[in-house]
């Protein structure tokens, strides 16, 4: 590679580097943050706080990786977290691999410490899905909990959707457990509405608690919505009117509440229940929205009793909808 002669500051740099026998990896990294990238990735932990520049992107790019290569012959002292920060600021690749290939198989021992120390080293880094995706899950250094642990350290949405893919392809039991560890990582709904269409093809069918449990970590009701229909559609979930109830507290508006129970409806099982029936008719806030849920209903409620019949009837705040109510129910 040929460097323009006006860099003077990155020959410098490159002069520094080709006059040392050995370098420590922590001067190489110096090194190499000392050139002119604009750093516009901050990713910040417990212990400190990251930059990193977009990822092949700056003029100096190729630059910065001419020094890691260069500077990777002469290293004497490499450790997992190290290498971790010099794969972090890898910008391309190719390099990336190079390191691995090198560096890897002496620090990682296979153990969760040695992996948390690579990963350590490089928070936030967009080298690190690369870092998994190309060298480590290829390796088979992401086998067993060893994947899940680096799904855990992840820092943006679209890395752990990519990596969720990954980790999905292999042919392992996905308890629920793993299934709300999921998504419960997650910072936005967009990456959470990815993540659960993702988690049920693979977990389908789901147990109505995990499927609750799994819409409840959605912050607004238009991703509970998303969430509702991907289960109804995908996720093999049955419940009863009871889960049900509990699926319609979710909502905020009864629009949500009522969109909910007709997801749902189809997936009842088991003989209706009046109190239940009763829980489910009372999460609505008004009349309108009882009507609704009320016409969806009406096929399999007309199995209850008179009298649960009547105390459902009772739920409703005006005699009009009461009396609406009542041409549905009692036939």
């Amino acid at each position: 590679m040929t460097l323009p002669d006006s860099d003077s500051h990155n020959m410098e740099l490159l002069a520094m580097l080709r006059g040392r026998e050995t370098v420590t990896a922590a001067h190489l990294v110096l090194l190499v943050r000392a050139v002119a990238l604009p750093e516009n990735i901050i990713c910040s932990n417990g212990a400190g706080k990251w930059t990193y520049p977009q990822r092949g992107k700056s003029e100096h790019a190729a630059f910065v990786d001419q020094l890691l290569t260069e500077g990777a012959a002469k290293l004497d002292d490499v450790d997992g977290y190290w290498l971790g920060e010099l794969i972090g600021i890898s910008q391309s690749d190719a390099t990336m691999m190079m390191l691995c290939e090198q560096y890897v198989p002496a620090v990682d021992d296979g153990s969760e410490r040695a992996f948390d120390e690579l990963l350590r080293g490089m928070p936030g880094s967009p080298a690190m899905l690369p870092f998994l995706s190309l060298y480590m899950g290829p390796q088979g250094r992401l086998d067993g909990a060893r994947g899940w642990h680096a799904f855990g350290k992840m820092s943006f949405d679209n890395d752990r959707v990519a990596l969720l893919e990954t980790l999905l392809q292999r042919n392992e039991e996905l308890s629920d457990e793993r299934v709300l560890m999921a998504m419960k990582a997650f910072s936005f709904d967009n990456g959470r509405e990815r993540a659960l269409e993702l988690l049920v093809d693979r977990a389908s069918p789901l147990d109505a608690e995990t499927a609750r449990a799994a819409a409840s970590t959605f912050s607004f009701d238009s991703g509970r919505g998303a969430a509702f229909a991907t289960l109804a559609k995908r996720g093999g979930v049955v419940m009863e009117e009871s889960q049900l109830a509990r699926f319609v507290g979710l909502c905020s508006f009864d629009a949500d509440r009522v969109k909910c129970v007709q997801l749902f409806a189809p997936k009842l099982q088991g003989e209706p229940r009046g109190k239940a029936a009763n829980s489910l008719l009372s999460k609505l806030s008004f009349d309108s929205g009882r009507l609704k849920v009320v016409e969806l209903m009406a096929s399999r409620w007309v199995q209850l009793s008179k009298d649960e019949r009547f105390a459902l009837l009772q739920v409703f705040s005006f005699d009009s909808s009461r009396k609406q109510a009542t041409r549905l129910l009692m036939r």
